[in-house]
């Protein structure tokens, strides 16, 4: 960017926080300028990239109490509510934690063998 060597290194560098005006100006403007040239015809608001980043860090296992943080809430509890299908998906490792804590195999629910003492669920 031109006058960077005058404001220093970029929030990027610098793990700063970046101002929407010059995200708008020097990132967002020129990507859709190179989109329009590109033939593409959607026109995505800024805010899409709140929620892109959001889902990507989710998906990443970052703690969504960072997340939280890092998006500028207030509640954790807009951000679960918000992304809280995305963060279903990681029931499997939930398990696998679990069957860790445990040190044992834990017999799922859908098992036709059920260990000795224990009724079957299904009728």
């Amino acid at each position: 960017m031109q006058g960077q060597a005058a404001h220093g290194p970029g929030p990027h560098c610098t793990g700063g926080t970046w101002h929407s005006g010059v995200v708008h100006a020097h990132g967002w403007k020129p990507a859709l300028g190179a989109a329009d040239a590109a033939g593409l015809t959607k026109r995505p608001r800024t805010h899409e990239l709140r929620h892109a980043h959001a889902s990507w860090l989710i998906a990443g296992r970052v703690p969504v109490p960072v997340i939280r943080t890092r998006l500028g809430r207030e509640s954790i509890a807009t951000t679960v509510d918000r992304y809280g299908d995305l963060l279903e998906a990681s029931d499997g490792e939930v398990v696998a934690a679990v069957q860790w804590a445990m040190g044992a195999v834990v017999v799922r629910v859908n098992s036709p063998r059920q260990p000795d003492g224990c009724a079957s669920e299904r009728g």
